[in-house]
């Protein structure tokens, strides 16, 4: 059963495969079909190289950031009462923003005093805050702005 059934898989494969080269034949053969740059007996040559360079470089400086550093800062406040809802980061920039909701308003202050305070951050605001009136808990949804200090 087993050799009749690799024997199948086989014979499937030889099928597809032949049926994968008749297709790539037909389309070489069709004019201002699409062909890769080999084939074409020359490599690629950016149209921009000066901004395919820059938007390398931005995409380096992106994924080298050292984002642990920044999410652990934002997050290890110590304020129990505060829960983070969301991080945007814009690396561009230089800030971040950070949305939540605080059990209280204290809570709220303590938090971003806890930023503020914090030797990698500067320019802290708090952008937006509002008290849930409709949540019997009453909690504070905020968001604030941080700017961090420094490149890596």
């Amino acid at each position: 059963m087993a050799i009749a059934y690799t024997a199948d898989v086989a014979w499937t494969y030889v099928k597809v495969h032949g049926a994968i080269e008749d297709r790539a034949t037909v389309a070489a053969a069709v004019p201002g079909t699409l062909r890769l740059a080999s084939d074409q007996g020359r490599s690629y040559e950016p149209k921009n190289p000066e901004r395919e360079l820059a938007f390398a470089q931005t995409t380096i400086y992106r994924i080298a950031f050292p984002w642990n550093n920044l999410f652990k800062a934002l997050g290890s406040s110590g304020v129990d009462e505060v829960s983070l809802l969301g991080v945007e980061p814009d690396v561009d920039g230089g800030t971040v923003e950070v949305t939540g909701e605080a059990k209280n308003f204290p809570a709220l202050l303590t938090y971003v005093a806890y930023l503020e305070g914090n030797d990698q951050f500067r320019a802290v605001n708090l952008t937006r805050h509002e008290i849930r009136r409709n949540d019997p808990r009453r909690p504070v949804f905020f968001s604030v702005t941080v700017a961090w200090k420094g490149r890596p």
